[in-house]
């Protein structure tokens, strides 16, 4: 991220000679610890079955995939920056004159969107509520046909086109726009430092397929499918590295196997590259569908770095299928090589107890829940899921007066 905001500083400062070498360095040193385990497992596999490939048998099997148990008992727990109670209140207007402290969530009460800030108070958002970022500090919201970010922790104000907030930095300085028209592709993504206020645009290749989600733990932009991806089948896999580079504005294709794909930009060079998802290597059959949660779940751990996402099973009901919520995995940004499966409790029926994966924090990766019936209810607890050991806390209970919609570092849904 250090290379991007550099470059940020540079166009406001409009002096400054940019410098991607810190950046490259720092992108290489988290890639070599976020695939250490990866390339230790590959080693293993390769050594073991070297004399079978000089034969030309069998294909090399890919690294195995961590399996963490997130199905036991709910305890309670807390988040420094989650107020410890929550009770839905009539919210005076947000003032413009004075700061309010650090954001905790967004809800909304009839047509009012509302601001829960980590001190427990209430404020009405004048206008329509568009992302929190990831550190709480900003607060974008739709008003008078512009974007209007806020600084909750200060005073400062600014404005900029109508776009959608799809995703932000993880460290929330940087806020990832596209145009909010539903349904239309978006021609480029703008990538806004909040400090400064300089952007950049990035083209989207191939916007029917493309849609930009935020930008990874390196300062890339991140993006995923606009649409499911072909149910194709291709061989087991081999453990051969995929491409990390293609030509400069290209993305490749749908997938084979029952997958998904993320593109990745670099917004300095424009240099792109796809990331297959693929079934085969996540231990998933053709039951699960591991694209259809991508849409809105996709997401970059602050600590490793690592792409999370959660998918979906289908289940028979009365001779049709229906997409259940199902496990959340994390997988290596440069490779697609699965690292971590968190499995969840399973859900039978469309009246399971749901849990559905809100986005990945210092703390761990946050989960928004209920009792069942997630198609017609909204949740009823924030829980934070312990990325080492899979144990859940419930962090915040909500009362069924709120209408949840985001959390830090979260997009509408």
């Amino acid at each position: 991220m250090t290379g991007l905001r550099e470059h940020f500083a540079e166009t406001a400062a409009g002096a400054k000679h940019y410098d991607v070498t810190e950046v490259v360095l720092r992108r290489t040193r988290r890639r070599r610890r976020l695939t250490q385990a990866v390339a230790a497992a590959a080693v293993v596999a390769i050594a073991a079955s070297a004399g079978v490939l000089l034969s030309g048998d069998r294909p090399r099997p890919g690294p195995s995939i961590t399996e963490i148990d997130a199905t036991g008992p709910v305890g309670a727990g807390r988040i420094p920056w989650l107020p410890a109670t929550f009770k839905a209140a009539d919210a005076v207007a947000l003032p413009a004159g004075r700061a309010v402290g650090a954001g905790a969530l967004v809800y909304q009460r009839g047509a009012v969107y509302v601001l829960l800030t980590s001190k427990g108070e209430s404020y009405a958002i004048p206008g329509e509520a568009r992302g929190l970022s990831p550190d709480g500090r900003w607060l974008a919201y739709g008003a008078n046909g512009k974007l209007v970010f806020r600084d909750l922790t200060g005073i400062r104000a600014f404005t900029t086109a109508e776009s959608s907030v799809t995703g932000w930095s993880v460290e929330g300085a940087v806020a990832v726009l596209a145009p909010p028209w539903p349904g239309v592709g978006p021609v480029v993504a703008t990538i806004l430092d909040l400090d400064t206020g300089a952007s950049r645009a990035v083209p989207i290749p191939d916007p029917e397929w493309w849609q930009p989600r935020g930008l990874t733990a390196d300062g890339e932009l991140l993006l995923t499918a606009r649409q499911e991806f072909p149910a194709t089948k291709e061989p087991p896999a081999t453990g051969e590295p995929l491409p990390t580079v293609a030509p400069a504005q290209t993305l490749t294709g749908p997938p084979r196997d029952l997958g998904a794909a993320v593109g990745i930009i670099n917004p300095v060079d424009q240099q792109a590259h796809t990331v297959e998802l693929l079934a085969s290597r996540l231990g998933l059959d053709d039951r699960d569908k591991p694209g259809a949660g991508l849409q809105w779940g996709i997401t970059a751990r602050p600590d490793t770095g690592g792409l999370v996402f959660q998918t979906l099973r289908t289940i028979t009901i009365d001779g049709s299928d229906a997409y259940m919520l199902s496990d959340v995995f994390e997988v290596d940004p440069n490779t697609g090589w699965p690292l971590r499966r968190y499995r969840l409790p399973a859900m039978p029926t469309l009246d399971s107890p749901a849990a559905w994966l809100i986005g990945t924090l210092p703390e761990g990766i946050l989960l928004g829940t209920n009792d069942g019936g997630f198609d017609a209810r909204d949740f009823e607890r924030l829980e934070l899921l312990d990325p080492t050991t899979g144990a859940r806390q419930t962090v915040l209970s909500l009362p069924d007066a709120a209408n949840f919609l985001l959390t830090r570092g979260g997009r509408l849904r």
